[in-house]
């Protein structure tokens, strides 16, 4: 990671006259190690702000620098393919929060539905793996699905049109804190992105 040390050198050498020569080279260096900063407070951020199961999201994030003939900046991405595996839908959700629509409802597991990792014990659509085992109820103005084989047991679904999810930014805060960081005329010349699967 780029120590302020470095970055402080960096910006001596930018003011000091006759320090073009190899400042390129340095530039790049320096971009590179920015770059490697903002992945690894993205990667702190997701870890602490959201709940993970398999940490694909986390190893999704990754820190780049834009080419050459793009200027100089720094690019966060998540979402795309994590070790080998499936791109992560979800990253954009988690960064800018959404609207998800059900077609026509949504079915969102209660207590009662999840196991003790917190996972929906019919993941699959219910006509599928249960389809005579909940009956649907509405209680004080809500949908419910309620065990057949339980009279007076808890609801295990509520049924929604829509659910709104928040906004849990995990990207935009890692290149501020990395932009922070910057000396003051080094992060005018320097442009910070978020793309890809986000």
């Amino acid at each position: 990671m780029a120590k302020s040390r470095t970055l402080e050198q960096f910006a001596d050498d930018m003011r000091k006259e006759g320090s073009t020569k190899g400042l390129p080279a340095r530039l790049r260096k320096l971009m590179g190690a920015l770059a490697l900063q903002a992945e690894g407070y993205a990667k702190v951020n997701a870890s602490r702000k959201l709940t993970s199961r398999t940490g694909a999201l986390v190893g999704s994030i990754a820190g780049a620098t834009l080419a050459e003939t793009e200027g100089m900046g720094l690019v966060l991405r998540a979402g795309g393919r994590s070790r080998g595996g499936k791109p992560v839908s979800y990253a954009r959700t988690h960064e800018f929060g959404a609207t998800i629509k059900g077609r026509p409802l949504l079915r969102i597991p209660l207590d009662a539905a999840k196991t003790s990792a917190g996972v929906d014990r019919f993941p699959s659509p219910l006509r599928e793996t249960a389809g005579d085992l909940f009956a649907l109820r509405e209680v004080g103005g809500k949908l419910l699905l309620f065990r057949t084989d339980e009279e007076d047991g808890p609801p295990w679904y509520v049924l929604k049109r829509s659910v709104k999810i928040r906004a849990r930014p995990y990207l935009r805060p890692a290149l501020t804190k990395t932009q922070k960081k910057m000396p003051a005329d080094l992060r005018k010349l320097v442009s910070t992105s978020i793309m890809g699967g986000v």
